[in-house]
């Protein structure tokens, strides 16, 4: 599931021509949305259940993804352009959005997504036999 659509980021830019020999294909920008998704995903799913689908989060995140492909097509254009002189304006949203998808990982959370809860009962081994009867419990000292 892409997080942005090629229209969502076509609305960023002003006056490209698109689906041209200068310009980038639409089927280029698809592409770029359905990766950098993935990225996305592949950095939230150490917290949270992935695709995430609550709608204040997925607002969130098509955000982040906007930047990020966005940063790839000004990259791109630039290196068609091969205007030395406008290399230096290109601010890197890709860098932002990582920036942002870290401080989600280590926090600060997307109110309705759904985290990804391990239970403690998961890490304790049970043992029963005819002579003796033992519990281990990971969180006591029992030997």
């Amino acid at each position: 599931m892409a997080y942005c659509t090629e229209a969502d980021v076509k609305v960023e830019f002003k006056n490209i021509s698109w689906d041209t020999p200068g310009g980038i294909a639409a089927t280029t920008i698809t592409e770029w949305c359905v990766q950098e998704s993935a990225v996305i995903d592949t950095l939230l799913s150490t917290v949270y259940v992935v695709p995430i689908t609550g709608p204040n989060s997925l607002n969130t995140l098509k955000k982040i993804a906007i930047m990020m492909v966005s940063s790839r097509v000004k990259k791109t254009l630039q290196v068609k352009e091969i205007n030395p002189a406008n290399q230096d304006q290109v601010i890197d949203e890709y860098k932002q959005a990582l920036e942002l998808l870290k401080a989600i990982v280590d926090g600060q959370l997307l109110g309705d997504a759904i985290l990804i809860i391990v239970s403690l009962e998961s890490l304790k081994v049970f043992v029963n036999s005819e002579t003796h009867e033992c519990v281990f419990d990971k969180d006591k000292v029992q030997w």
